[in-house]
């Protein structure tokens, strides 16, 4: 903008110059006496001016508090607060210490501070030849040869380091202190830090800014963000691959132990799925219309090996920073389809469609190396998986697929019924109906766990045979309503979990209920008619197998490793640290580190394979700890005394719980927004009575 003509002119006449002072300055008084007023009147207070700088009067003007009436106290000095400072250049480094720089050496350069990631043999034979070097040219100089600050070249998490004398001026060349990865493709090759550095991110949940971070804490200068995201780009393609390779292959051992148990090499398999997204499916008010989540992992995990592999899996993401960055240019880009798009889906594709991620996963089946086909599909009953996943096994016209349901969550659903349930107030033993609710909880865990140990008991006792089961487990309901009264007459004859030799025991209730409940008639009905939907012909027959989806479960824990769920979001490279995570899953950490590094030509010290070989044998030896019935024993019995140690503490029931807008009560706030919920009920209802249909 022009300035006007006159503009200069009245600001040389304001008397706000450089340098001039305020003109009322304060009268000193040699005693009180001689003051026309009190000094110590609490109307008359002195003044200060401060001036602070920017980030300091933000702090004292701005409030998160509005509305606020401040109050003065008459003792306290009114302060008035000039026009802000600018920072001056250095201010912010003030915090930064003089000795963090070097030593000064002769050559005029200071010396290297801190740590640095060097390749010890690398580092060895530069600085030898430097030494070398300097005997040469100054055979009479007993300096010490330092690494030189100004002269440090970074690569990434690599150094370029040059060597110089501390008595005379001696410098050497700069020397490379890292072993480069030979690449097919023309440019720069990358170091070997850089290469490994990307493997350990893809292998935990830190990202660029977490890796900074730790290697700030390290004294270790890092890379900086956008050569972190260049590496990752160039190593995410390269895990993709070696994982794609090695689930071919898992498909290729479960092929080969069908044909060790005497059957062909085409003969289809059991199989489970489970999908996980980035952000749950609830909660999502004021964000977004649409599912709340941006991305979802499908994995198909075979169930012919003890180790379930991971056989098959489907990445779906709408995240697109690039061309979120092209739109905000005022190009005219669609996701996905545009060069360097991250997204496979466009912005308003339904996240929770489990029917097409089935049918991805299916395609991926049919289509790769070592194709195999699903005959019985483990899920649960959260979405259509199944349905778009038979659809293409369907197509075939090899083999039908039959969904099978996960016991594990049947009992989950059981359990919310149960405690959902409307009973009478004699069935527990208590006064208050805050413990009663407390009670039917425990009730209800108990029971639904209960129900699910007697089919699997009947199930081993029985050999399996469905209706031998279904027969049995239709007696077996009659039979747990009495035992939970503390008769157990029926039990030796009709129940497979308590015995005269091994009662059962109760764990989920409280010490004042097992064995003591009252049943009504209308109770039994009630809990007869929960409990009979799990046990019915086609919910036996829906997991007649035994399997469930727990090993999928598993890995979404994996998936949660290297994308943290809720906490970091990877817009471009989070397939790349799911395929990470999905290697190290059916391979073990110590196999799977090896593995990939040997992907992208890294080398293996003898030091870090005896560290990985330690890794992979204590990891095998957890997993099959786990397996073991002692083990299992210990967890159930330290759960059991968990819940008796709550009974015992509060009563079952805590003094201050958590409860959504519990506190709206005490305001009348919640009783207003129902009554008016009711008033507004009810109207509509009239309104619909009077219309004529």
């Amino acid at each position: 903008m022009a300035r006007r003509k006159g503009m200069r002119a009245r600001r040389k006449s304001t008397p706000f110059k450089p340098g001039n002072k305020l003109a009322c300055t304060p009268i000193e008084f040699k005693d009180s006496s001689s003051a026309p007023f009190a000094i110590n009147s609490p109307l008359i207070t002195p003044t200060a001016y401060k001036r602070l700088t920017s980030q300091e009067y933000d702090s004292v003007v701005t409030s998160p508090v509005k509305g606020e009436r401040p109050t003065y106290h008459p003792n306290v000095a009114n302060t008035v607060l000039l026009r802000p400072k600018r920072e001056q250049e250095g201010e912010v480094d003030s915090v930064i210490t003089a000795s963090a720089c070097g030593a000064k050496t002769n050559t005029g350069y200071s010396e290297v501070e801190g740590y640095r990631l060097i390749h010890m043999a690398t580092f060895v034979r530069a600085y030898h030849a430097a030494v070398i070097e300097h005997r040469r040219m100054k055979n009479r100089c007993g300096g010490l040869l330092v690494a030189l600050s100004e002269l440090e070249e970074k690569w990434g998490a690599g150094v370029r380091e040059a060597f110089g004398c501390t008595m005379c001026k001696f410098v050497s060349n700069v020397s490379a202190l890292y072993r480069e990865v030979e690449q097919d493709k023309p440019g720069r090759n990358p170091a070997d830090i850089n290469v490994g550095l990307q493997l350990a991110l893809h292998n935990t949940s830190l990202s660029s800014t977490g890796a900074r971070k730790f290697l700030g804490c390290l004294s270790v200068p890092g890379p900086s963000m956008s050569a972190l995201q260049r590496s990752a780009n160039t190593f995410g393609p390269k895990m993709e691959a070696e994982n794609e390779k090695d689930m071919a292959e898992k498909r290729g051992i479960v092929k080969d132990t069908i044909e060790l148990r005497g059957r062909t090499r085409d003969t289809p398999i059991y199989a489970e799925y489970d999908r996980q997204y980035n952000n749950p499916l609830r909660n999502a008010r004021k964000r977004t219309p649409f599912a709340p989540a941006t991305q979802s992992r499908d994995v198909i995990i075979e169930n012919t090996t003890p180790n379930k592999y991971v056989i098959s899996f489907n990445h779906t993401n709408k995240l697109c920073a690039r061309g979120d960055a092209k739109r905000r240019r005022g190009e005219k880009v669609l996701c996905p389809g545009h060069e360097g798009c991250s997204a496979n889906v466009p912005p308003d594709h339904n996240m929770g469609d489990e029917e097409s991620g089935g049918a991805a996963c299916a395609r991926k089946l049919l289509e790769g190396d070592h194709p195999v086909a699903v005959e019985f599909l483990t899920t649960d009953a959260d979405g259509k998986a199944a349905r778009g996943f038979g659809s293409v096994m369907d197509s075939t016209g090899s083999v039908k697929t039959e969904n099978l349901l996960d016991g594990t969550h049947l009992t989950r659903s059981l359990c919310r019924a149960l405690t959902g349930a409307k009973l009478s107030n004699e069935v527990f033993p208590v006064r208050t109906a805050a413990r009663r609710q407390q009670l039917q909880k425990r009730f209800a865990e108990d029971l639904s766990n209960r129900v699910q140990a007697e089919i699997d008991a009947c199930r081993e006792q029985k050999a399996y045979e469905e209706a031998e089961v279904e027969r049995a487990m239709a007696e077996c309901i009659d039979c747990i309503m009495t035992c939970y009264t503390g008769d157990h007459s029926r039990c030796p004859g009709q129940s497979f979990v308590c015995q005269r030799a091994s009662p059962y025991r109760f764990p989920y209730l409280p010490r004042i209920a097992k064995g003591s409940l009252t049943f009504t008639e209308s109770d039994k009905a009630t809990l007869k008619k929960i409990v009979t939907v799990r046990t019915s012909r086609k919910v036996l027959r829906s997991t007649r197998f035994a399997t469930s989806t727990q090993k999928a479960e598993s890995v979404n824990s994996a998936f949660k490793m290297t994308n943290p769920k809720g906490s970091a979001t990877f817009s471009r490279n989070s397939r790349y640290r799911d395929h990470s995570a999905i290697h190290s899953v059916n391979n073990g950490p110590g196999e799977s580190i090896a593995r990939k590094m040997s992907a992208v030509g890294l080398r293996l010290p003898k030091s870090t394979a005896f560290m990985l070989k330690e890794m992979q044998k204590k990891h095998n030896y957890d997993k099959a700890r786990r397996k073991t019935h002692a083990y299992r024993t210990r967890r159930a019995h330290l759960r059991e005394k968990r819940y008796r140690l709550h009974s015992k503490v509060n009563g079952g029931t805590s003094a201050s719980v958590y409860k959504t807008d519990q506190l709206l009560h005490d305001h009348g706030y919640a009783c207003r927004l129902q009554g008016v919920a009711r008033a507004a009920s009810r109207d509509q209802q009239s309104e619909d009575e009077s219309k004529p249909w």
